[in-house]
């Protein structure tokens, strides 16, 4: 077995042990100051913030009512809300990536579309999210921190390379035949026909997610003041900066179910340039139960409109009209 082998197989689940390993250190060494400082959280604050980024979350299901109206499928944005939501369930399962073939079987299941037109759908709504998340991390390069600075640069930088991939599907294939270690590989996106979303499709779905990362960095920025450290102490725009980088490389991690212990590590670290280590650690929580409570409400909202949902008649090839 090679050293390339080796690692493809394990270099993941080592980053999502470390990171772990990284958040129970802090957790012990910090606990007497975080008990001390949980008791002065303004639960006011924190359930506004909730409030802002369950309304933000709104947006997310705008991709796939997107992709269902490229697909040719009568979707509502009703219909769209409920399968986009109820997907995000599996991927609190160690693997990570498992909301997204349950999205496919979703579209299989509710509207008949070929795996193959419905993986690639799921691929470019997953590409938006995750180049929007990272075009908006591009804003720590207005901070004056300096590591707030380089992860806004190779934010900025990993947004635009997916866009680029996006829009061309030749780059996009080639780079997918590397990935033998990830379960897109089982998709064998490379060997379907051209995908039926467009450039422009995946522009609408882009600008979307960029508008949802602006929203949920102000409402992240309303979670900074339900704590006495956090108020006033950091801008707008570096908190939003901060959380869609920390987002970013929980997401990337695709071992850690819905990015545990990595995201709270890339925080606790973008957050301690600013603020003690104590406050980092008890914001990063925070920003877990945040996020988990939000997501929460929106997949039993889902699973409730789902149950109204009946199986729309085949789509033929799952493909758009000429």
């Amino acid at each position: 077995m090679g050293w390339r082998r080796v690692a493809r197989q394990f270099l993941p689940a080592a980053i999502v042990l470390g990171g772990l390993a990284f958040l129970g250190r802090e957790l012990l060494q910090n606990w007497n100051d975080l008990r001390d400082t949980s008791t002065a959280i303004d639960w006011g604050q924190f359930g506004l913030a909730t409030g802002l980024l369950w309304a933000a979350w709104t947006l997310l299901s705008i991709p796939t009512w997107l992709a269902i109206r490229q697909l040719r499928a009568p979707g509502t944005w009703r219909q769209a809300t409920a399968l986009f939501n109820v997907s995000q369930a599996p991927k609190y399962l160690p693997g990570g990536l498992w909301a997204l073939p349950g999205r496919m079987l979703l579209y299989q299941r509710y509207y008949r579309v070929k795996p193959g037109p419905g993986a690639w759908a799921v691929l470019f709504e997953t590409l938006a999210l995750l180049a929007g998340a990272l075009l908006i991390g591009g804003w720590g390069l207005f901070s004056a921190d300096r590591l707030l600075v380089y992860g806004g640069a190779l934010g900025l930088l990993g947004g635009l390379a997916l866009i680029a991939a996006a829009a061309s599907q030749r780059w996009l294939r080639a780079w997918l035949g590397r990935l033998h270690w990830l379960p897109t590989n089982a998709f064998r996106l490379r060997d379907l026909p051209a995908s039926p979303i467009g450039g422009r499709v995946f522009g609408w779905m882009t600008l979307s997610l960029l508008t949802f990362w602006v929203l949920t960095g102000l409402a992240f920025t309303q979670l900074l003041e339900s704590t006495p450290s956090g108020r006033d102490s950091i801008n707008w725009y570096e908190a939003t900066s901060m959380y869609a980088l920390a987002w970013s490389a929980g997401f990337l991690v695709i071992l850690a179910p819905a990015g545990l212990g990595v995201r709270e590590s890339a925080l606790i670290v973008l957050l301690n340039a600013f603020l003690a280590r104590d406050d980092a650690l008890l914001l990063a929580l925070l920003a877990r139960l945040w996020w988990t409570i939000a997501e929460g409400i929106w997949i039993l909202i889902g699973l409730a409109l789902l149950r109204g949902i009946s199986p729309a008649p085949a789509v033929e090839n799952g493909l758009p009209a000429p």
